[in-house]
Parts: structure tokens; sequence; C-alpha cells
């Protein structure tokens, strides 16, 4: 039999809230966000409109089946 490796000390890879590393120091030092520090998001106008064009033909796929389905069918059983 092989033996194990021996655990690891994850005490020293805890991260102390009042002391946090300096680069997360550095950048909220600057009244940025930790989000701000990995993703440079921001809202341009052709995002924008491609996000709406994906939403409306979400919305017109996600309902065109079922409406269909209730088109074929009686009043009385589409209200059951």
């Amino acid at each position: 039999m092989t033996a194990s490796p021996p655990a690891a000390d994850l005490s020293k890879l805890r991260i102390n809230r009042d002391d946090p590393p300096p680069a997360v120091r550095r950048a909220l030092g600057r009244g940025s966000s930790f989000s701000e520090i990995a993703f440079s998001f921001r809202v341009t106008p052709p995002l924008l409109v491609a996000g709406l064009i994906f939403a409306v033909v979400m919305g017109v796929l996600g309902g065109f089946f079922p409406a269909l389905r209730a088109a074929r069918l009686q009043v009385v059983q589409a209200l059951r």
C-alpha cells in the first residue's frame, strides 16, 4: 500500500476580514467594489439592444407553442 499524503494545513489560507490582501486593499481604497477588481462590466448601447432583442425572441418562442396548443382546443377545455 502507498501512504497517503499528509493533510494540508488550511489555516494558512484563511483570509482575515480585518486585514485583506494588499491588492484588495488598494482596489477598495479607491472606492471600488470587489466585483470591479475582477470584471470591468459596462452596459453599452449595442449590448443593451442585443439583450432586448434576445429577451423579445425568447418571449415570443416561449409563448408561441403554448398559445398554438391552446388555440387548437375548445374554450371549455382550454379553461380547465
